[in-house]
């Protein structure tokens, strides 16, 4: 019976670690921080001052970024035996081999920041920058316990499991930015002031759920809320149902607020520079428009338990608890410091440490460095550790004239399947653009 059971649930769970392999909170590369000449250098620090562009402009495909970190991959979940590869959850595969590759946490953060408008223009006495960006933000975070697969893998044994803090958090945004960076000599300070405008946020939580096995009986409960801001699209419906409405009459924004970046940079030797920054303070106050609440237990045995857990985990529509949430917006601290070679001509080298703070942690440190070929192509590269472990970065730059284009990725990922699916733990960002400059 049990064994029926972990059949229906395993594939959910699957699905979960696949998932983790190749989910897309979008950051700005840290690599990026080593090239001198990079039009968007201001997103890491609003006091980082473009080199050799007086002004630049660029639409929809600028500046695309797109980031995933797991801290899981398909080399925890997939394993070769006698010829093929089976899943942790195959009875062949011991219960030891499976679990202990699995952290206590699983976590997964992806996003996408899509750039609609960007431009920048350099005062005439080449001391001030002003930048303006339109941007549209989808962040994602979600952790599941590793006690969940701990049921799985052992749910024929008459036992107590656990499961606490299961999470799905998503944010949608617009935002419009506008910055300044001032020169005064040795020293550079910027800031840009950003109006967000939330157009979906959605909450799930599981806070607490049971499985209780004890002589061919299941007893499941749980307990849990949904809360979503996006009045636009109806999800739950009176019976537990989800259902994709989408109501034409109430197209708006579900939520409005405000962020703002800071930086300073010192030259503190004609060599090296110093670099520190706080991006994204501030958040968003959500106009929640749905409300579910999961609280229920079920005791059941033989096929009828999944049908039993389908009902526990369903979140049943129910009044609104808050009108109104205030939550922050993903921000972080970085710092960095990079150092330029007279008898090397086009050579920097470099350091940075950053802090993402907000639904998702992440620590970062790494070191790198970078080569331009007369004022035309800049590489980078770099390497570092992160939350999620080990990374290596690669950044290419092309400051034509009249038009630049990059592309990078803070991530290399060297092993994938056949379906082009990360085979080791993702943690990387990816950026493409193109831009009119002068």
């Amino acid at each position: 019976m049990m064994n029926r059971l972990n059949k229906h649930i395993s594939a959910l769970a699957s699905a979960f670690l696949l998932i983790s392999g190749f989910t897309a909170e979008a950051q700005e590369l840290k690599t990026a921080f080593l090239l001198d000449d990079f039009l968007f250098s201001y997103r890491i620090n609003p006091a980082l001052q473009m080199k050799t562009t007086d002004n630049f402009v660029g639409l929809f495909m600028d500046n695309v970024t797109l980031s995933a970190n797991t801290n899981v991959g398909l080399s925890s979940y997939l394993f070769p035996f006698e010829g093929e590869l089976l899943t942790g959850l195959n009875s062949k595969i011991p219960a030891e081999t499976f679990l202990k590759g699995l952290p206590a946490e699983i976590n997964v953060t992806g996003g996408l920041n899509y750039n609609i408008f960007a431009a920048g223009r350099k005062s005439k006495d080449g001391r001030s920058v002003f930048t303006a960006e339109v941007n549209m933000r989808n962040t994602l975070a979600l952790s599941m316990p590793k006690s969940l697969f701990e049921y799985l893998k052992s749910g024929d044994d008459d036992n107590t499991y656990y499961f606490r803090d299961a999470f799905l958090r998503s944010k949608n945004y617009f935002e419009i930015c506008g910055g300044y960076s001032r020169n005064f000599g040795k020293l550079t300070v910027g800031a840009s002031l950003k109006a967000l405008f939330g157009f979906a946020e959605a909450d799930a939580r599981i806070e607490e759920m049971s499985i209780v096995s004890e002589k061919g009986a299941v007893t499941i409960t749980g307990i849990g809320d949904l809360t979503i801001a996006a009045p636009t699209i109806t999800l739950i419906t009176q019976n537990g149902h989800y259902n994709y409405k989408i109501n034409k009459n109430m197209i708006k924004f579900s939520g409005y607020g405000a962020a703002l970046d800071l930086g300073v940079t010192y030259q503190l030797t004609d060599e090296l520079l110093l670099s520190a920054s706080v991006t994204d303070l501030g958040g968003i106050q959500w106009i929640n428009s749905q409300y579910g609440i999961m609280n229920g237990s079920r005791t059941s045995s033989g096929t009828e338990v999944i049908k039993s857990m389908k009902e526990v985990c369903q979140y049943n529509a129910a009044p609104l608890e808050d009108e109104k949430t205030f939550h922050m917006v993903d921000g972080s601290v970085n710092l960095g410091a990079r150092m330029s070679f007279p008898s090397v001509p086009g050579l920097l080298a470099g350091a940075t440490a950053s802090y993402r703070f907000g639904d998702t942690r992440i620590a970062d440190f790494r070191i790198g460095a970078s080569y331009k070929t007369k004022k035309i192509a800049s590489f980078a590269t770099s390497a570092g550790l992160t939350s999620f472990g080990p990374v290596l970065g690669a950044m290419a730059n092309f400051n034509f004239k009249g038009m630049a284009f990059y592309m990078g990725m803070d991530g290399l990922i060297f092993e994938i399947t056949p379906q082009f699916l990360p085979v080791r733990k993702v943690n990387t960002s990816f950026k493409l653009g193109l831009a009119i400059r002068r």
